[in-house]
C-alpha cells in the first residue's frame, strides 16, 4: 500500500527533465527489483547455490538457470542496467567517471537520446523480460 505510487506513476515521461526520468526510473526498479520476494521465490534452491549471491538479481540469475529459462541473460542483462541506472544515477550523485554507470547509459542510449526515448525503450523491455517470465513460469 505504501508504495502504490510506483504503479500508479509508471509512463513515458511527459518532459525531458532529469528529476522526471530519475523518479520514474526509481519507481520502475523498485517495481521489477526490490519488490522482489525472495524468500517465496527461491525457497526451493538448495542454500547452497545462493550462497555467494549476494543480492536479488545475481540469486535470480540462479533460479533462472535452474530452471533452464532461455532468456535468463537478456532479462538478468536489464535489470542489472537498471539497477546500476538507479544506484549510480538516481539514488547517488551521477558520475560519468563510474564504468557500471557509463555501461548503463550506453546500454539504454542516454547518451544520445531524450528521456522519453530512452524511458518508452526501458519500458518496452521490461514489458518484454516480464512477458518471457510469464510464458515460462506461470504459463506451465
Amino acid at each position: 500500500k505504501e508504495d502504490q505510487h510506483c504503479f500508479e506513476t509508471i509512463r513515458v515521461p511527459l518532459t525531458n527533465e532529469t528529476s522526471e526520468f530519475d523518479n520514474l526510473t526509481l519507481a520502475l526498479t523498485k517495481l521489477m527489483i526490490d519488490f522482489m520476494n525472495e524468500k517465496e521465490l527461491f525457497s526451493e534452491l538448495p542454500a547452497a547455490q545462493l550462497k555467494d549471491k549476494p543480492g536479488g538479481i545475481s540469486k535470480l540469475a540462479v533460479y533462472f538457470e535452474h530452471h533452464h529459462f532461455d532468456r535468463r541473460e537478456d532479462v538478468v542483462g536489464f535489470l542489472q542496467a537498471l539497477q546500476t541506472l538507479r544506484s549510480s544515477g538516481v539514488a547517488h550523485r551521477k558520475s560519468a567517471s563510474n564504468r557500471s554507470y557509463r555501461k548503463a547509459i550506453e546500454r539504454f542510449g542516454l547518451d544520445k537520446r531524450t528521456y522519453q526515448a530512452v524511458f518508452r525503450d526501458i519500458l518496452n523491455e521490461a514489458r518484454q523480460c516480464l512477458e518471457a517470465m510469464k510464458t515460462t513460469f506461470l504459463n506451465k
